[in-house]
């Protein structure tokens, strides 16, 4: 499946079908035919700075479904929270004592 850029460029999102029906999709790229695509992959990953966060798959700290989910959302790393620029991971606010462990102590778990 080739799909066509804002700018014009095109793009090969589906790069087989190796497992039957479901495509074997791009890193962040998603869906049956690899319609979908995670925040920090697609067009507008494309269309903002390198080195900015939404260029980044999921902010860094997250994984896309695999391909033939129907949903295109990050699915992030323990203690973050997709709430970023464009739905990039980014670090979780905490309720007083509800931070992981992983996180340590935040300045709501102070007594």
């Amino acid at each position: 499946r080739v799909t066509r850029l804002a700018s014009g460029a095109e793009m090969q999102v589906c790069t087989g079908r190796p497992e039957g029906e479901t495509c074997a999709c791009r890193e962040g790229w998603t869906g049956e035919n690899c319609e979908s695509y995670c925040p920090g992959a697609g067009p507008p990953a494309l269309a903002v700075d390198p080195g900015s966060i939404e260029a980044v798959l999921c902010g860094g700290r997250g994984t896309c479904p695999p391909p033939g989910s129907t949903l295109a959302q990050c699915e992030c790393d323990e203690g973050y929270a997709n709430t970023g620029p464009g739905g990039t991971c980014e670090p979780a606010t905490c309720a007083a004592g509800t931070c992981p462990p992983s996180r340590g102590t935040g300045a709501f778990d102070a007594a």
